[in-house]
């Protein structure tokens, strides 16, 4: 053991680490207690008649990380997504409706 200017060990010996309690956010721990995964940030796709789209092409089923990455990717991609149909979005995050509709198509 190296000693350090008459204060004790430099490095002490291997001490006992405590951790802390793993908090899982209420939203994320479903009705039997069990604790749910995140599935992440999501777009639904609607057309002007309502019905759900899905996008060729252009990674509309992907999940991100995090709002931002989504709001990212439907700022880069809406003019695709209109053009195959897609007149509105919504954003979840996991199964919770974050806003919506959100109009694609170009003010009057």
């Amino acid at each position: 053991m190296r000693v350090s200017a008459g204060f004790g060990p430099a490095s002490p010996a291997k001490a006992a680490v405590a951790y802390a309690p793993v908090i899982r956010p209420a939203s994320r721990v479903g009705s039997a207690g069990r604790y749910r995964p995140r599935m992440g940030w999501t777009w639904r796709l609607e057309s002007a008649s309502g019905d759900t789209v899905t996008a060729d092409g252009l990674g509309a089923g992907e999940s991100f990380p995090t709002q931002s990455d989504a709001e990212t990717w439907v700022g880069e991609q809406w003019r695709e997504l209109l053009a195959q149909g897609v007149t509105a979005v919504y954003l979840y995050e996991d199964d919770r409706e974050v806003y919506g509709p959100m109009s694609l198509l170009p003010a009057d």
